[in-house]
């Protein structure tokens, strides 16, 4: 009996101890504190890093870097491309987009020499072979200086008297207009039209005086902010040389003229036969229509004799009675239109058939 009191009192002790033990577990914050950490630890790193670093970096970045380095680089590069050498050199011009080679199979001989001086002169001098006039738009070549052949040998069908054959030597380069003046061209240097309402502005002008010619001359440099004179008719030398291009023959496109390289030999019946400007391949020096389509006006007084003209850089006779035109016309003949054809007409004749080109005559190349 004392036995089984023993065991019971050890067995309520050891009881007791155990339970008593056990409020180690009663701190049981260890599983609070794990389920604190974690919410706090996950979102605040999540949300702080990735917000912060990708929206401040990206649009920094972007705006600064596109928008500066565009505008920049565009506004500089495109008011610098066109010539810079002729607009210092001579502000009323710019430079123009070249045309295509001239087709050099189907000129004469010389022609291919013509060529390669004037872009050996151009790059020489620093000038552009194309350029136009910077207001009025007007399409001028660049001819380089010179020594050639002026009028026609005795053996060339159809030669005449005027017409002695003579060396000249052109000192100055010049620029002259690809193509006779155009009614485009005329309205918009003289504000007004020459033909009629509503003509095709591509035709050259015709029925026009010296005096008109002179004319509009004035108001060109007006326009283009030079002083009076700087543009000028050709003298009868510059047109000859520009119009044979190296050539020694007839045509700038050999011994005869086609139908499909010129208009000429049209009935005169009381309507126009002048064609638009580049109608027809251009010669070597890149002019258009220099045989046939309207006559041109020349700066020279006529003289019958070239022998009493200076055979460098001439001017013409003293002041008579008639002006050189050049080139024929459209209702002349062919032998009318060669390259040393020369005509005159009075200066006071506003002939249906003639037309003019202009010339800007250069400064000698500074060394």
């Amino acid at each position: 009996m004392k036995a089984h009191l023993v065991c019971a009192s050890l067995c309520a002790g050891l009881t007791t101890l155990l339970f008593a033990a056990d409020p180690a577990p009663a701190p049981q914050p260890a599983p609070v504190a794990a389920s604190i950490a974690t919410p706090v630890a996950t979102p605040v790193a999540t949300p702080v890093a990735t917000p912060v670093a990708t929206p401040v970096a990206t649009p920094v970045a972007t705006p600064v870097a596109t928008p500066v380095a565009t505008p920049a680089a565009t506004p500089v590069a495109v008011p610098v491309a066109p010539a810079p050498a002729v607009v210092a050199a001579f502000p009323d011009l710019v430079a123009a987009a070249a045309p295509a080679t001239p087709l050099l199979q189907t000129l004469a001989d010389g022609s291919a020499a013509a060529v390669a001086a004037q872009a050996a002169y151009a790059a020489t001098v620093k000038l552009p072979i194309d350029a136009r006039t910077k207001n009025s738009g007007i399409a001028v070549r660049l001819i380089p200086p010179g020594t050639f052949k002026m009028g026609s040998p005795e053996t060339e069908p159809f030669h005449k008297d005027a017409e002695v054959l003579h060396n000249v030597t052109l000192t100055r380069p010049f620029y002259i207009s690809a193509t006779e003046v155009t009614e485009g061209e005329w309205k918009r240097v003289m504000g007004k039209t020459h033909g009629d309402v509503g003509v095709n502005e591509q035709l050259p002008v015709e029925k026009v005086t010296y005096q008109d010619c002179i004319d509009f001359l004035k108001k060109l440099c007006a326009l283009e902010g030079v002083p009076e004179e700087t543009y000028t008719l050709p003298t009868e030398a510059q047109w000859e040389y520009a119009c044979r291009a190296g050539t020694l023959g007839p045509y700038y496109f050999g011994a005869t003229l086609e139908p499909t390289q010129a208009v000429f030999g049209k009935k005169n019946e009381g309507e126009s036969g002048r064609v638009p400007v580049r109608t027809f391949a251009p010669n070597a020096f890149g002019l258009f229509e220099t045989h046939g389509n309207v006559a041109e006006w020349c700066k020279d007084w006529w003289e019958q004799a070239y022998q009493r003209v200076p055979m460098t850089d001439p001017v013409g006779a003293p002041p008579g009675e008639f002006k050189i035109v050049r080139g024929g016309a459209w209702d002349k003949a062919m032998t009318d239109c060669r390259s040393a054809t020369r005509g005159n007409l009075p200066p006071s004749y506003a002939w249906e058939t003639v037309g003019f080109r202009i010339v800007r005559t250069l400064p000698l190349r500074a060394e």
